[in-house]
């Protein structure tokens, strides 16, 4: 499984921008609080990550997160950009293009699906996204 992560993430390189990105996600999730709780419990600190999230970036990076290390920033951080990373080289593969920044920010808000299929919600969380003020 190492191995295997060690080639995917060679591969899939994440957009120069995606600090920037995550940074802006961070406020529109969470206005900045590490400690924060949504969706009736099922999102978790400052990028409300749910625990599909967790799922799919353990199995693909061999990692032991648990859905409690969403409170730590940095452990978040990390999170989310191996479940963009992940994600983006499916969408190299299904499209032979590499994600901007408006497919992650999809990707963050509505799953792997949403890159596909983008729908109004997300297109609004796009939009949310491109004001923030850092």
């Amino acid at each position: 499984m190492i191995f295997l992560f060690s080639t995917i993430s060679a591969q899939a390189v994440l957009h120069p921008d995606i600090d920037n990105l995550i940074e802006r996600m961070i406020v529109v999730e969470s206005n900045g609080n590490n400690s924060a709780v949504g969706d009736r419990g099922r999102a978790k600190g400052c990028l409300q990550i749910q625990r599909g999230v967790i799922r799919d970036v353990n199995r693909y990076a061999g990692t032991s997160y648990k859905h409690n290390d969403a409170f730590n920033r940095g452990t978040a951080i990390k999170i989310c950009k191996l479940y963009m990373k992940m994600y983006s080289e499916v969408y190299l593969d299904k499209t032979g293009k590499k994600p901007g920044l408006k497919e992650l920010a999809y990707l963050w808000n509505g799953g792997p699906k949403a890159m596909r299929h983008p729908k109004y919600a997300h297109r609004v969380y796009w939009a949310k996204i491109r004001r923030v003020q850092l």
